[in-house]
């Protein structure tokens, strides 16, 4: 079976292309410091169907690749996330903003 049989070479190049639009995105936060996307369209991007912490593991690992160490923000606003970026920006339990590394459940140095 190829792989235009199955469909699989399709789903492929359309994994690969939203994961280059996050990438873009999370690229635009870095360079302007802010950004929103809808939470339907970032679970869409990712192949998802919940919100899980395996997401957020995953938009760290892009932003990491994109960043250059420092956190990225995420405030939860209605029916959009709105992320946030920038030199010496911190968090504390009562910020609207919390680091995605919280929601990944990832150690935050």
């Amino acid at each position: 079976m190829s792989y235009s049989e199955d469909g699989s070479f399709w789903e492929h190049i359309m994994a690969s292309q939203n994961t280059l639009e996050l990438q873009r995105f999370l690229h635009s936060v870095w360079e302007v410091g802010v950004g929103q996307i809808r939470k339907a369209e970032l679970l869409f991007l990712l192949g998802r169907k919940r919100l899980t912490a395996s997401v957020w593991v995953e938009v760290q690992n892009i932003w990491s690749e994109v960043s250059e160490g420092e956190p990225l923000l995420l405030g939860d606003a209605e029916g959009m996330w709105a992320f946030a970026y920038g030199r010496g920006l911190r968090t504390s339990k009562e910020s609207w903003f919390q680091d995605v590394r919280k929601y990944a459940e990832l150690t935050i140095n």
